[in-house]
């Protein structure tokens, strides 16, 4: 129907076969085309970032990076689900891409930073910080906001301990001051204004460009 110009019969037929099979990603791509065709952006936009959690069920990696990036310039807008960004800056590490995934860990905190995964977010992003980017006390501040994370689960508050105490040991081998925890992480100003997410005019959340060689603040 929607290569004979009904869109909406086509985007009716479409929803109701994803609703059976959610994870059918030829679906969700004409889905994603017959929004656009209607010029409705915002509802494209959630069918694009439900595209890359659909690549990621079926273990098909490269087609989940694709749709990431196409996702990422298409529709800035609209986080991935926190769990899905995760996934890829895991997989990111995995290839060695380590600027992308600090990209990946950084706009998950900014998106979803009340969310039952920050605490996971935190250490991976802390965790990476110290060992790709050479970073102990942002990643000494990373993992202090998720071991206190509201939503924190003891997995995640035994793991952010353990890499702190790691971390802070070398700096006692390397004659280095002891850390103090500050009353507003620098690693918060980072991941949320500066190059992190920013609040967009009129609410929500926009994806800031990670450019290369991003850092923290000096």
């Amino acid at each position: 129907k929607l290569d004979k110009g009904n869109t909406d019969a086509a985007i009716t037929d479409l929803e109701g076969l994803l609703k059976a099979r959610p994870d059918n990603i030829e679906a969700r791509a004409s889905l994603i085309t017959a929004y656009m065709r209607k010029e409705d952006g915002a509802a494209a936009g959630r069918e694009s970032a439900k595209l890359v959690g659909a690549s990621l069920k079926a273990r098909d990696m490269d087609g989940a990076l694709a749709a990431a990036v196409e996702h990422d310039q298409g529709y800035p807008e609209v986080p991935l689900a926190m769990r899905d960004m995760l996934a890829l800056a895991a997989h990111r590490e995995k290839l060695q891409q380590h600027q992308e995934a600090a990209g990946l860990y950084r706009d998950a905190i900014a998106a979803w930073p009340e969310d039952a995964l920050a605490p996971k977010a935190l250490v991976g992003f802390g965790r990476l910080q110290n060992e790709a980017f050479k970073h102990p006390e942002v990643a000494l501040e990373l993992l202090e906001r998720a071991r206190t994370h509201a939503k924190v689960t003891p997995e995640f508050q035994r793991a952010s301990e353990e890499l702190m105490a790691a971390i802070q040991r070398e700096q006692g081998r390397a004659g280095r001051p002891p850390w103090v925890p500050r009353g507003e992480p620098r690693a918060r100003l980072w991941v949320v204004n500066s190059p992190g997410g920013s609040p967009r005019r009129g609410g929500g959340w926009r994806r800031p460009p990670l450019r290369p060689g991003d850092g923290p603040p000096g």
